[in-house]
């Protein structure tokens, strides 16, 4: 009975500015951009989608088409040694990572979108690890920088920890 009245003294406070509507199955999480401007949704239907805050549009969709991540589980924006990165877990035990371009490219490997150009701003695979098997889904994560450690754990209840490896320029 607390909670209830404290939770609707608190929901006054906010009002409901939009519906996005993009997914085509369940959304099982949400993330905003430190850097501000976006936020990340993935969900059952193996995309993860970023959202302009300001139009309320999607800005970009993440999709791997080679079918290997399987539904997105869990994500967040994380403050990496080379600035943030979109990080996010999928179904099938990878951790797959993507960071924003700060110029336009062509991409033509098969670790991206075939044949796709990729405007400044837009966000580009830098990393994609099976740190699971395929039928063991990474339910959840986290990154600290100061120790730049990077633990995650898996559905049937195994706990991973990884440490920077500060040789690797493009990957956590």
């Amino acid at each position: 009975m607390i909670i209830d009245i404290i939770t609707k003294q608190c929901l006054k406070r906010y009002r409901q500015v939009a519906t996005l509507e993009r997914h085509q199955a369940p959304v099982n999480c949400l993330a905003f951009a430190r850097e501000g401007g976006v936020f990340a949704s993935g969900g059952d239907d193996q995309k993860v989608v970023l959202w302009d805050i300001k139009s309320f549009k999607p800005s970009q969709t993440l999709t791997d088409q080679n079918g290997r991540w399987g539904q997105i589980t869990c994500l967040q924006f994380i403050e990496g040694p080379t600035g943030e990165v979109l990080c996010f877990g999928t179904g099938r035990g990878s951790i797959v990572m993507f960071k924003r371009s700060k110029r336009s490219v062509s991409i033509r490997t098969q670790w991206y979108n075939m044949g796709l150009n990729k405007k400044k701003g837009d966000f580009a695979e830098i990393s994609n690890a099976r740190v699971f098997p395929p039928s063991d889904s990474v339910e959840c994560f986290d990154y600290c920088k100061i120790n730049q450690r990077f633990v995650m754990t898996s559905h049937f209840g195994m706990v991973k920890m990884f440490r920077f490896d500060g040789s690797k320029s493009d990957s956590l």
